[in-house]
């Protein structure tokens, strides 16, 4: 007989649409401490609220996602499926703590929600692990890493235009009283021609 789940399984079952029996035995399983129920990465703690969060949002548990609504059975077999446990809980746990057979767990397809089963995540794993190569924080997917980077070189980018097209502004004002080929005058006027030939003119 399935056990019956506790306050900790029903706050993730309603955070998250899934069966709050399904919860239980997924975390008597994991058998997680209370601020991590569901043993998500070693030392974390992400509580409750962060696991909720892991399960709605995880790349790799689409599979999850997309049985909900589904009887506990089901939404089982598709943890089982999916990359949370490496070894697809092979010792049978997840049978043996529900109280029947709950599917074979093979990996899960690729689903719109996300997850991929052990192809995606392998995948993110690398990803993962080219983005400490490169100094990110651990846990940032690769594509992350890669947007965040590119929002700062174009933050960097339009400071730089900005600063030098302020510094010919301010050249161009201090030339105003000068002789047409003064120096201040020619250097406002060189800043200008190459501001425009890299197509930047109009920002003057």
């Amino acid at each position: 007989m399935p056990p019956a789940p506790g306050p900790t399984a029903s706050a993730i079952a309603s955070g998250t649409g899934l069966d709050p029996v399904a919860v239980q035995v997924w975390m008597q399983c994991e058998g997680g401490p209370s601020d991590n129920p569901l043993n998500i990465g070693p030392g974390a703690h992400p509580g409750i609220g962060g696991t909720i969060a892991e399960i709605n949002n995880g790349s790799n548990w689409g599979g999850i996602r997309a049985s909900r609504g589904q009887p506990a059975a089901a939404q089982l077999a598709a943890i089982k499926a999916s990359p949370w446990d490496a070894g697809h809980y092979s010792n049978g746990c997840l049978d043996n703590v529900y109280g029947s057979s709950v599917g074979s767990g093979a990996p899960a397809p690729a689903t719109a929600g996300g997850g991929g089963g052990a192809g995606a995540d392998l995948g993110t794993m690398i990803g993962q692990a080219i983005v400490a190569v490169l100094g990110g924080p651990s846990g940032e997917t690769l594509s992350e890493w890669l947007v965040e980077h590119a929002i700062r070189a174009v933050e960097v980018l339009g400071g730089g235009v900005l600063m030098a097209s302020g510094i010919l502004m301010l050249l161009d004002i201090l030339g105003r009283g000068a002789s047409g080929t003064g120096p201040v005058r020619g250097a406002a006027r060189a800043g200008r021609q190459v501001l425009t030939g890299v197509g930047l003119g109009a920002l003057l």
